[in-house]
């Protein structure tokens, strides 16, 4: 038998001798198969482009939340130094009202000095019986 006599014998065995196949019925599961191939390397494609979507949107990720944690840091440095400030603010101000305390007791006290000098003075005038006032040279 020769080799094409065999080849056809066996095709007449696998399709039962109705027809034999045509050039198109062997190239169908080819393309058929090409397209499988065509679709796994487009969905290997739109994987990979995700894949590298993520990964932005995970360094993306991490630099925000690493400028969050510095702005959480400025706003904790921010917050003690408004706490430092608003204290000094206080002290200063107990401070301005001792020492404005303190100046109005001195003017008292300076007022009632000048009366007691005052009052000395009539004392040692009714004493002497001289005005001190035009001659004195010490109690003014």
């Amino acid at each position: 038998m020769s080799r094409y006599n065999f080849h056809n014998a066996r095709l007449n065995m696998c399709y039962g001798g109705d027809r034999l196949p045509s050039r198109d019925d062997v190239l169908e599961p080819r393309s058929a198969v090409s397209e499988g191939v065509v679709m796994v390397e487009n969905m290997r494609d739109r994987l990979a482009e995700t894949e590298a979507r993520l990964e932005r949107a995970r360094a993306r990720e991490a630099e925000l939340s690493r400028q969050l944690e510095e702005m959480k840091k400025y706003v904790h440095v921010m917050e003690i130094l408004e706490a430092y400030l608003r204290r000094r603010y206080v002290e200063q101000q107990d401070q301005l009202i001792q020492l404005y305390s303190a100046v109005l007791v001195m003017e008292s006290d300076l007022e009632l000095l000048n009366g007691t000098m005052q009052l000395r003075e009539l004392l040692i005038e009714s004493i002497l019986g001289i005005p001190l006032s035009e001659h004195s040279i010490w109690f003014h």
